[in-house]
């Protein structure tokens, strides 16, 4: 907005691809408003979540702004946390009951340096009222954030956090808390390199156990994709790493198939730079398959959104293109052995968008429809920059 700077801007389209209603929400500071997750309750009312600028110091708050079906905007919230310093929302999460759990990352209260960073979970009631506020401090006086947010059907939640262990590296924690803000238990997860390892992902399988995926530095190798499924009592029922070459594979997106399989994507490092790799492994944490996407400029391919179909999983992400920036690309994979004799069969299709400008094109998420595939996500194109992109496929 030429008068406010970025504003929060949501869209409603129809499966035809018509605009239902737009809604734009700006900060009373006029500066700078971001959205960084949503979701929807079971009302089908949409909670936006994000960041919006506190002040002329250029420090974040969190902000959540709530949209009936119509696109009538319900209620907003905001909340400067401790020091009034950098608060970073990452995810959200919706509870049965419709309210709202929030994590990120907030300025730690003893030492308030943009370095030394705390867990931040908090809990809204549908109405937009702050139930409770956990903030949870790593110990190290380093960089702590909250990165993924699940809820069960009870309203517990569990998040995946980054956390500084005592040699100054991060590890992955996992927490879970009660809905009346209580600690249950929390694990930490370290790689077998003893070095950097840090969340990417998280959700709640079929008995509501939480699978957290991430990169975890190995003994030998550098990042490598981490799997971890645990039960509800917080005991690890099995971890798995993934090294592809020695390098860096650091996995962004999971979900799970129709038979419970555990299926992720993300980005593994090739001869000559990233290609988009996905794996399927069984809810007894067996790999079932890989395969491994090389795009048309055997340049930069990265996953970034994966869900599943009945007969066949999509991946969404970027891939290097003809013009020499990051096209959209949405592939098509089997799951069925009777359709894949070998990891490279196993694509049934791929389909690119190429935005034109100077800039990346990419998807953000995909959700599967009745008849078809409806990807998410934003094109770089000539003359208007960064927009908006919503593709839907169809029978295939």
């Amino acid at each position: 907005n030429p008068q406010t700077d970025f504003d929060f801007w949501t869209v409603k389209a129809s499966l035809s691809g018509e605009t239902l209603w737009t809604a734009r929400h700006g900060s009373d500071f006029n500066c700078e408003d971001r959205i960084w997750a949503s979701a929807l309750d079971n009302a089908g009312n949409l909670v936006v979540c994000g960041g919006t600028i506190a002040s002329l110091h250029m420090d974040w708050d969190f902000q959540v702004v709530k949209y009936n079906p119509d696109g009538k905007q319900l209620w907003s919230w905001r909340c400067d946390l401790s020091n009034h310093g950098d608060d970073r929302l990452t995810a959200s999460a919706v509870a049965c009951d419709n309210s709202i759990y929030l994590t990120g990352s907030a300025p730690n209260r003893q030492n308030a340096s943009r370095r030394d960073a705390d867990v931040v979970i908090v809990r809204l009631s549908s109405a937009g009222d702050t139930i409770w506020t956990r903030i949870i401090d790593g110990g190290a006086y380093l960089d702590d954030g909250g990165i993924a947010i699940a809820v069960d059907k009870f309203g517990n939640c569990y998040v995946a956090a980054k956390v500084t262990n005592s040699y100054r590296s991060t590890d992955i924690a996992l927490l879970k808390y009660s809905p009346t803000g209580r600690l249950i238990w929390r694990r930490s997860i370290d790689g077998p390199g003893h070095k950097s390892d840090f969340p990417t992902g998280l959700l709640l399988n079929f008995r509501d156990e939480p699978i957290v995926i991430g990169a975890a530095t190995g003994s030998t190798t550098g990042f490598d994709y981490y799997i971890g499924l645990f039960d509800t009592l917080g005991r690890a029922r099995w971890q798995q790493t993934f090294d592809a070459a020695g390098r860096v594979d650091i996995p962004s997106a999971v979900c799970l198939d129709s038979s419970g399989n555990i299926v992720v994507t993300g980005q593994s490092t090739a001869a000559a730079s990233f290609d988009i790799l996905t794996l399927s492994y069984t809810p007894s944490g067996r790999l079932c398959w890989s395969h491994r996407y090389n795009g048309e400029c055997n340049g930069a391919d990265r996953g970034s959104a994966v869900a599943a179909a009945a007969d066949r999983i999509y991946v969404g992400g970027s891939s290097d293109g003809l013009t020499g920036y990051p096209d959209l690309v949405v592939l098509a994979l089997s799951t069925t052995d009777s359709d894949a004799d070998s990891i490279s069969n196993r694509l049934l299709w791929e389909s690119r968008y190429c935005g034109g400008g100077t800039g990346e094109s990419k998807v953000i998420a995909l959700s599967v429809l009745s008849d078809g595939l409806l990807a998410a996500g934003y094109a770089c194109r000539p003359g208007t920059s960064f927009d908006y992109l919503l593709l839907r496929f169809k029978g295939k």
